[in-house]
């Protein structure tokens, strides 16, 4: 357990249905995205993963209040969690690259209080927690790669702060969303040449049944991430 670390938690809960076809990029939403959360959180529940961070901070950019936080949720976090919340999913609906990018912006004095930050998107499913063991034994930046793409996958990683707040200097929400520009690229070419340590395999699941209208606890919605 490092002082110096915070494991951040990086989601957007509530997201409606698009009546209007206003996005051009695929969501889960609605009840089902909730529960994918709360299941998410029960799996890092079940590994005890909480019980390795000393600090915790949890962001979401759909919930108006600390109040809005569902219960299921709630209770899984530690009491003494960092919590940074707002009803702001302006970009995240047009860009998801773009919505990362905002809410780590609107936690920005919370991520330099630390030297790390272990960066997870909760909405996954857990199946192996030796990442998150190793970044709480000892600290390094890791990305996890994937065969044939010049891509870092961003729903968990570790960055060095200083990387991470530069990397976000040198990000432009709008031209990410005008440009339908893939953050995982992103991230590659600015950590890449700062020789982060590099995984390649899967330490979890993550949902793409909900394309196809699957439900969550059904096993053929998800997919090693």
């Amino acid at each position: 357990m490092n002082s110096k670390t915070a494991l951040l938690l990086n989601s957007s809960i509530f997201v409606k249905k698009d009546l209007f076809r206003k996005r051009s990029i695929s969501i889960q939403w609605g009840k089902q995205r909730v529960d994918q959360h709360i299941l998410g959180y029960k799996e890092l529940d079940r590994f005890k993963i909480f019980e390795l961070f000393e600090n915790v901070i949890f962001t979401d950019n759909t919930i108006r209040n600390e109040k809005k936080i569902p219960n299921a949720i709630k209770k899984i976090l530690p009491k003494d969690a960092i919590i940074r919340v707002r009803n702001k999913n302006d970009v995240g609906i047009l860009n998801k690259g773009a919505g990362l990018i905002e809410n780590l912006v609107f936690c920005l004095e919370q991520i330099k209080q630390f030297d790390y930050i272990v960066y997870y998107e909760p909405r996954l499913l857990l199946t192996d927690p030796s990442f998150f063991i190793e970044a709480a034994e000892q600290t390094q930046s890791t990305f996890f790669s994937q065969e044939g793409y010049n891509l870092y996958r961003t729903g968990h990683f570790i960055s060095q702060t200083t990387d991470l707040l530069n990397f976000i200097s040198n990000q432009d929400t709008d031209y990410l969303i005008k440009n339908k520009i893939t953050i995982e690229y992103e991230f590659y070419n600015f950590f890449k040449p700062l020789n982060p340590r590099e995984l390649k395999y899967s330490i979890c699941k993550r949902n793409t049944g909900y394309r196809f209208k699957l439900d969550i606890n059904d096993n053929n919605s998800y997919e090693d991430y």
